[in-house]
């Protein structure tokens, strides 16, 4: 099998995959400087969050969110613009646990809790599709606020 033989529909899903199943390596050892543990070479669960091995972080699960989206697969709407879409998917993880490896949102970044709550405070107004009010899409503006889990989400796109 070459790298051209291989489908698009393999091929995401083949990076959805390492997304996850490297997500779940780093879980053990999140927040922790490289110099306080050993290589991580199995999937051994524990970390802050106590998840079990294989179990991925609110970083795994925000990039299914993205990636069904994309797909369009949560509505056929089309005057539903897929940034709401997308944004409702968030929501419905972090309010139910959709698409957690646990079954709930054990973990969620300051900058995106504050994107949610703008969101759901403007949802009536994006809902009719008026987005003139952008600031429902964006968290903090502080230089300040960092994180990397917007790394994670670009293996959908």
């Amino acid at each position: 099998m070459t790298v051209n033989s291989v489908n698009l529909s393999d091929r995401i899903s083949g990076s959805l995959f390492g997304l996850l199943l490297c997500d779940s390596l780093g879980a053990a050892v999140e927040g922790q400087s490289p110099e306080s543990f050993d290589q991580v070479k199995t999937l051994r669960g524990g970390g802050k969050f106590q998840l079990k091995p294989g179990q991925f972080t609110d970083d795994g699960s925000m990039a299914l969110c993205l990636a069904i989206a994309l797909l369009g697969s949560e509505t056929d709407n089309p005057v539903i613009h897929p940034s709401i879409v997308q944004m409702n998917l968030y929501r419905r993880w972090y309010e139910s646990g959709y698409l957690s490896s646990t079954g709930e949102c054990f973990d969620i970044g300051m900058t995106v809790r504050a994107a949610l709550n703008r969101f759901v405070s403007h949802y009536d107004q994006a809902k009719s599709d008026k987005l003139s009010s952008a600031d429902a899409y964006y968290g903090s503006t502080s230089s300040h606020a960092s994180g990397n889990g917007s790394l994670m989400r670009l293996a959908p796109v």
